[in-house]
């Protein structure tokens, strides 16, 4: 059980980096505020996503 947890949490911790560097890798996004609140919508969108699949934020 641990173990299953410790892989899933590095796969979440991967898709949040993973979404961060899209966040903030977007030209276009230059307000700061903008970009953290999509950063914060789309890290709490992966904690509530149970299924380990492919996330569309």
């Amino acid at each position: 059980m641990g173990k299953l947890w410790k892989n899933r949490k590095k796969i979440i911790e991967k898709d949040i980096r993973k979404y961060f560097w899209k966040i903030f890798a977007k030209p276009y996004l230059y307000n700061l505020k903008e970009n953290m609140k999509l950063a914060v919508k789309c890290v709490m969108v992966l904690m509530n996503d149970k299924s380990l699949g492919k996330r569309y934020v």
